[in-house]
């Protein structure tokens, strides 16, 4: 389980009720709970969603379209 998604758990908020709050579709937040990124401006809109619902920021992460992947592999060429 991801940490956004224990976060969701823990506050009792469904992504249905978060998307709607959020202004973003259902499938944003799905993918932010199995950590697939999202766009910038979504994690941005999520982020103050949940401040309105739980009365804090969420700190945790949000995978972004912008991060760097993690799963880059490194070639060196000669």
């Amino acid at each position: 389980m991801s940490t956004f998604e224990q976060y969701l758990k823990d506050h009792q908020i469904e992504p249905l009720r978060l998307s709607v709050v959020a202004g973003v579709r259902y499938m944003t937040v799905w993918n932010a709970t199995k950590q697939k990124p999202i766009a910038p401006e979504q994690a941005r809109k999520i982020r103050l969603a949940l401040q309105r619902l739980t009365g804090h920021m969420y700190q945790g992460p949000l995978l972004t379209t912008d991060d760097p992947p993690t799963t880059q592999l490194t070639t060196k060429r000669r």
